[in-house]
């Protein structure tokens, strides 16, 4: 099944191209452009199937030229792969879906994948350290402020925000970007205030949120400064190691920008992560979470910053001891 859905999309995907192809440009198309997309896409067809076993071409007035025959046209949409729908399933059952769909669309997604397997369930990973009161995702409030802050970040548009720690105080703010935490299960929103400050607000204190139809200049994101911090990852020969360091680091970073190299055969990774200045607090406190499995290299004062928070917490227990 996974061979013929592999075949049967790669297929698909080459003939949508040349229907969108010609369908863009209305013209004939030479026989090399389209035996050139069915090579791309690693298609296992030639432009004879496609004249004479399929009828999707026929021959133009032209030489060697080709048109698509009216009933192939509009170009259809690819469907998706058992895979794919097996992905989707799995998806599907997510319980921060409610953010993305309401009821309905929901709805009417589990009944077209109703006799769908999924491709995994979360009884497959094993996750440490995980707050046991994560975000209400399937509150309506919640669900609420969390579609207008994402449409507000998407049109960079101005709005007021009412906290719960503010009272009836209502803040007006530019959103730029909303963050997740796995080991939190919570979302934060990362904004600007009318001052330009930076500011960083859970979503959980966040109970109302109104556009103000005001919006802000778009932004080269390519050309936002951005930190980095570069991390040296024990292998597992190494005794002070623990099993899959590096692919749990990895996985704990996988939402980062990273530029990672393998020191030596014994495989000692060392790796540079990037992050706005604002996500740094949470860079910091994963790298601690594991413990002397890492160790910052560089910037030197990560490592100044990182040895501050160790003293002081050995301080603590040293302290509650006595």
């Amino acid at each position: 099944m996974e061979l013929f859905d592999e075949i049967y999309s790669r297929n698909y995907t080459a003939i949508a191209k040349i229907l969108k192809q010609f369908q863009s440009e209305s013209r004939p198309m030479m026989g090399k452009e389209i035996s050139d997309i069915l090579t791309r896409y690693n298609a296992e067809l030639t432009l004879r199937e496609l004249t004479d076993n399929l009828g999707i071409l026929t021959k133009s007035d032209h030489a060697n030229t080709y048109i698509v025959r009216d009933a192939f046209l509009p170009a259809p949409r690819r469907p998706l792969t058992f895979s794919e729908l097996s992905w989707l399933r799995a998806v599907s059952l997510d319980r921060r879906l409610s953010l993305f769909l309401d009821d309905e669309q929901r709805e009417r997604l589990t009944d077209v994948l109703a006799d769908v397997p999924t491709l995994y369930d979360e009884d497959m990973f094993c996750c440490f350290d995980e707050d046991i009161c994560p975000d209400d995702y399937n509150s309506k409030t919640y669900q609420a402020v969390f579609r207008k802050l994402r449409k507000a970040i998407r049109r960079r548009e101005y709005c007021l925000i009412s906290c719960i720690d503010r009272g009836d105080e209502a803040t007006t703010v530019l959103p730029v970007r909303l963050c997740y935490s796995q080991r939190d299960g919570s979302f934060t929103m990362y904004a600007q205030d009318e001052d330009e400050r930076e500011i960083t607000v859970p979503l959980r204190q966040i109970l109302f949120v109104k556009l103000l139809n005001s919006f802000a200049e778009p932004v080269n994101q390519s050309a936002v400064d951005k930190d980095s911090v570069t991390i040296r990852i024990l292998s597992d020969a190494d005794p002070e190691a623990e099993r899959n360091a590096v692919e749990r680091f990895m996985i704990s970073f996988s939402d980062y920008q990273k530029e990672t190299r393998y020191l030596s055969d014994a495989g000692i990774c060392e790796t540079t992560v990037y992050f706005r200045f604002e996500e740094y607090e949470n860079i910091l406190q994963t790298i601690i979470a594991f413990g002397p499995v890492v160790k910052i290299i560089q910037p030197q004062s990560a490592v100044k910053e990182l040895v501050m928070r160790l003293k002081r917490q050995k301080e603590l227990l040293s302290n509650r001891e006595h």
